[in-house]
């Protein structure tokens, strides 16, 4: 639901409607792309910055000029008149239908990332500039317009008569149908899993490591803590999966574990997370490492392959991040129940990668100690009995090695 409009997109939009004699439309677009180039130029280049509202209605007026009707025309005379008979032209049109024939959706997805009377903006549009030289030998600047509410689309489309949804991690319902669009009669039907199968702990000495309360070796002095217990895990023949949230944290956990003597799969140099996934299901390594975006949900580690897995910290936004900066000018303080709603879902996600019948045995250790007022709370009640919050990480790991050893 978010697509890219990029200056070398507009500049072969510009030439192709120079060369079918659309030259005003072709000024129009040159316009457009001078003007958000000047604007991105303005933007970090490491990440996205939204636009503001007047960013957004100066483009959406630029581009409102432009006759679309007549764009249509010049192109299809052309493609008639055998203007376009090259695979490079046949590359070109395709770029100038996404960029000059959608020019409604362009300036209807702009238009959207404004607020309008009482309903708040529905999209958000930031700019990002590649200061490298890429494939083009350029650099590179571009909008992103993403969707972000998109629950009547949801709601309007994918919703028949008689709707059926099944989930096991919808959590709370009335969040779920604010982000969904999928408002109907909910009902919870409790599992058949013994919760004796299962441990969730909670360790009691390990840090907080929300970015405010880090000190400047916290993350490293638990990574290591981690990599020792791994070790002793994996001496014990039992393998584990570990879970965080970016990608220096798994390449200094993987760093780590080496150290520790500890054999980690993971993926990069060329190798998919699909494949470390399978390579590590098929039995190569101690341990699986990788982000909860890889890992954290659609990795099935049943049959005893990865019987403890290690969350090391909730996947809140991160605080510059363009979608983070457009959710905390739309929901304002009501963010941060939208945001704990889905940190109990990757919860519940991650607990589950090791459980996948009645007869799995796993264990759960949640490390941050900023999960403490999530963890439980996400649970259902039949696994409330699992959760232990009064042990320390040694003894988790203990007790965890009783438990599936």
């Amino acid at each position: 639901m978010s697509y890219d409009i990029t200056d070398w997109h507009l500049e072969q939009a510009v030439q192709v409607l120079e060369n079918v004699d659309d030259r005003d439309s072709a000024a129009v677009l040159a316009h457009f792309r001078d003007r958000m180039i000047a604007i991105v130029k303005r933007k970090s280049s490491r990440r996205g910055i939204l636009l503001d509202a007047k960013e957004i209605v100066e483009l959406t007026g630029i581009l409102d000029t432009v006759d679309s009707d007549a764009v249509k025309r010049s192109v299809t005379r052309a493609i008639r008149n055998g203007a376009f008979d090259t695979e490079d032209k046949i590359e070109v049109l395709r770029k100038i239908e996404s960029v000059v024939w959608n020019l409604r959706r362009y300036i209807r997805s702009l238009e959207l990332s404004l607020p309008l009377g009482n309903r708040g903006a529905l999209a958000y549009t930031y700019a990002y500039h590649v200061e490298e030289l890429g494939e083009h030998n350029r650099v590179e600047h571009k909008l992103v317009v993403c969707s972000h509410y998109i629950a009547a689309l949801v709601s309007k489309c994918l919703l028949g008569k008689v709707t059926i949804g099944l989930s096991a991690t919808i959590g709370d319902n009335v969040i779920y149908g604010q982000e969904s669009g999928i408002k109907l009669p909910f009902l919870s039907v409790p599992s058949s899993f013994p919760p004796e199968h299962t441990r969730i702990f909670m360790p009691t000495d390990t840090p907080n490591l929300a970015h405010k309360e880090q000190k400047r070796d916290t993350l490293t002095k638990v990574l290591r803590r981690i990599a020792q217990v791994t070790r002793k895990l994996a001496k014990g023949g039992i393998r584990s999966l570990h879970v965080v949230v970016s990608n220096e944290e798994r390449q200094k956990l993987i760093a780590l574990m080496e150290e520790e003597g500890v054999k980690a799969v993971s993926y990069g140099n060329g190798v998919t997370a699909r494949v470390a996934a399978l390579r590590f299901k098929d039995g190569e390594g101690d341990c699986l490492v990788g982000t909860s975006a890889n890992f954290g949900e659609g990795v099935d580690l049943p049959r005893q392959i990865a019987p403890v897995i290690f969350g090391l910290r909730p996947a809140y936004p991160p605080f510059d991040d363009p979608r983070t900066q457009f959710e905390e000018r739309r929901y304002g303080n009501n963010r941060w129940a939208i945001w704990n709603w889905r940190v109990m879902l990757s919860i519940l996600q991650w607990r589950g990668r090791n459980i996948r019948s009645e007869d799995d045995l796993g264990v759960t250790i949640f490390i941050s100690q900023q999960f403490r007022r999530s963890v439980f709370a996400a649970l259902p009640k039949t696994l409330q009995s699992s959760y232990k919050g009064d042990l320390t990480l040694d003894q988790c790991v203990k007790e965890a090695m009783e438990l599936v050893g």
